[in-house]
This record gives structure tokens, C-alpha cells and sequence, in this order.
């Protein structure tokens, strides 16, 4: 797609390489995390749970405050734990249903490996 001046213009679902941009650290941490551990569920169930963690507390600073999550709010990481009291009610059935889903592949995924 151009735009007017004859630049293109990227549209989400369209760039292969954000993609692979952000599959690679969740599948590298994974792999890292199996290589130290030695068991596939523990690894996923870990890394999955780290980057889980993380795209909730970026979809909640993006919904209060339009900012994505950086590493320097990694930092600030008590002080957020401290204000998320108040905010606690915010959270919608697609946080609680992307939390369970996650939890059952863990599930699925101990009981496959045994």
C-alpha cells in the first residue's frame, strides 16, 4: 500500500518481520530455560508465565496511560504493585480467560511430556 507522497505504509498483519521480531525472545527464553532445565513443560510453563506476565501489565499501561511497557518500567515494578490495589477492578474476562488458557496448555502440555 502507498501513501500519497509514494512511501509505503506498513498495516499490522503485514510486516513478516515483526513477527519474527517478536517471536524470538519468548522462543529463545524458552529454549535457554530448557537447555538450564532440562524439561520442556517446566520451560514453557516459565517463560510462558514471564512473558505473560509482562503482556498483561503492557496491555494495562497502554489502556491508562497510552504508553507501551518499557524496560525502565521494569524498575518501577513495586510501585505499579502498590497503585494495581486501586485498579484491581479494572480487569476484564479477557485477562482471566487469557490467564486459564495459559494455565491449561501448561496443564496439557505436563501431561503430554510425562
Amino acid at each position: 500500500m502507498q501513501s500519497a507522497s509514494g512511501t509505503r505504509l506498513l498495516r499490522r498483519g503485514h510486516v513478516p518481520e515483526l513477527l519474527w521480531l517478536n517471536l524470538t525472545p519468548p522462543v529463545l527464553l524458552i529454549l535457554f530455560l530448557w537447555f538450564v532445565l532440562g524439561r520442556a513443560w517446566l520451560s514453557v510453563a516459565l517463560g510462558g508465565g514471564v512473558i505473560t506476565v509482562l503482556s498483561v501489565a503492557d496491555h494495562f499501561k497502554i489502556m491508562f496511560r497510552d504508553d507501551p511497557l518499557t524496560a525502565a518500567d521494569l524498575g518501577l515494578a513495586a510501585e505499579g504493585l502498590n497503585m494495581a490495589n486501586s485498579y484491581i477492578s479494572a480487569i476484564g474476562a479477557e485477562v482471566f480467560l487469557a490467564v486459564g488458557a495459559f494455565a491449561l496448555s501448561v496443564l496439557i502440555l505436563a501431561v503430554i511430556c510425562r
